[in-house]
């Protein structure tokens, strides 16, 4: 099935860098504490600049929410709620200048939900080898038409280089420099690590005579990607968004093709649907949107699609060295090896052997810290929801 979508033109407005308040605001049927995210647009080459100190809430036919800063930028709602139907809700934002900002009315979408997700094992089109993420679902009131995808996922990490030992500073005064090792305090082989995907996947069955999504490919994983190489699991979010929220993010996918879309408003200008209340002429990015969301989990093996060896490459180069203990008598201090264990930059491996010979080597091979511990990328804690 081919789901087709319906863009319109971006009007480009000038060639110059401005300043302009970035909102980011979705509220959902789950209950939680909602998230409103406030940035400001940058110059090319400079970091994120976050909006903060502002007052957020959420006014409602069923009264006023309100939102507190729990990060720079990040604004929570102080209690959890979700959307509710026929129930209208409006955005307001006050900054720490006194500028108002506020959206149009929304309403919650029609709640639909993933009837599944299959997993195959596909070349796609660039000729990859991977898997995707194909999903199904289908509204039979015909109602919701316009869907966007999000993802988090969660992997194991083993790490390829950990052993049962840990090497340790004896002594680092001078001259008394020496080490050894002890057995490891807790298991660092086997991890999780959990990724909240900055990306989202749209699919509109608008063209379509019924409301059924099929197969869309939702996301796609390279077989090169080390996040498979074990056991990975995906939560995938399932959004109705409004046909105008929609437009909305088709024209950001086209204006961010290259780069941050946040970085710069030199191409030309993307029109939401929130408003300065302070100055009708200044232009505000970002659109509010209460959207009904589902969700469903999905876990595969890397044998399931692969035979067992080789694995993906390792997110991490695993080189081995063997750093000398240092002695410097002139300024007498210990270094080399002692200040490399203190700082945790690499880790012990296993014991000299000559195999593979250095020039002046120390007592022990070692290897970067995410090569022999897991922690070092996630955390040696079972999740939850994790089935083996």
């Amino acid at each position: 099935m081919s789901l087709l979508s319906c863009t319109s033109d971006i009007e480009f407005e000038n060639q110059t860098f401005e300043d302009v308040l970035v909102i980011d605001a979705t509220i959902t049927n789950e209950f939680q504490r909602q998230e409103v995210r406030l940035t400001r647009t940058y110059a090319f080459g400079e970091e994120p600049s976050f909006e903060t100190d502002a007052m957020v809430k959420v006014l409602s036919n069923d009264g006023d929410i309100l939102f507190e800063e729990t990060e720079p930028g990040i604004y929570l709602s102080i209690s959890a709620f979700k959307a509710e139907p026929n129930v209208d809700y409006q955005l307001l934002v006050i900054t720490k200048n006194n500028r108002s900002y506020s959206s149009t009315n929304q309403s919650l979408t029609t709640e639909t939900q993933i009837d599944n997700i299959r997993v195959d094992r596909i070349v796609n089109d660039d000729n990859v080898d991977g898997v995707a993420f194909l999903v199904d679902s289908f509204d039979p009131t015909n109602t919701a038409k316009f869907y966007k995808y999000e993802f988090i996922e969660t992997f194991k990490v083993i790490a390829p280089m950990w052993v049962d030992e840990d090497a340790i500073v004896v002594s680092d005064v001078y001259p008394n420099c020496d080490v050894g090792l002890v057995p490891r305090s807790e298991d660092l082989k086997v991890c999780y690590r959990t990724e909240v995907s900055n990306q989202f996947n749209l699919a509109t069955t608008a063209t379509l005579t019924e409301d059924r999504v099929e197969g869309h490919m939702a996301h796609f994983l390279s077989n090169k990607n080390y996040k498979m190489s074990h056991r990975y699991s995906m939560l995938l979010k399932q959004f109705v968004l409004s046909s105008e929220g929609y437009e909305y993010l088709e024209n950001l996918n086209r204006f961010t093709a290259e780069g941050s879309a946040f970085s710069q408003v030199q191409t030309g200008f993307l029109v939401g649907n929130i408003k300065s209340d302070t100055n009708v002429s200044e232009k505000v990015i970002g659109y509010f949107e209460v959207a009904s969301v589902d969700s469903q989990r999905v876990f595969f093996n890397y044998t399931d699609f692969y035979p067992p060896t080789p694995l993906p490459p390792y997110i991490e180069d695993c080189f081995i060295s063997a750093p000398p203990i240092k002695v410097d008598s002139q300024r007498e201090i210990c270094s080399g090896l002692i200040n490399i264990i203190n700082n945790g930059e690499l880790i012990f491996f296993k014991e000299y052997n000559g195999d593979p010979v250095f020039v002046d080597p120390g007592p022990y091979y070692l290897v970067p810290r995410a090569c022999g511990d897991c922690t070092a990328l996630g955390t040696n804690i079972i999740p939850d929801f994790w089935i083996e």
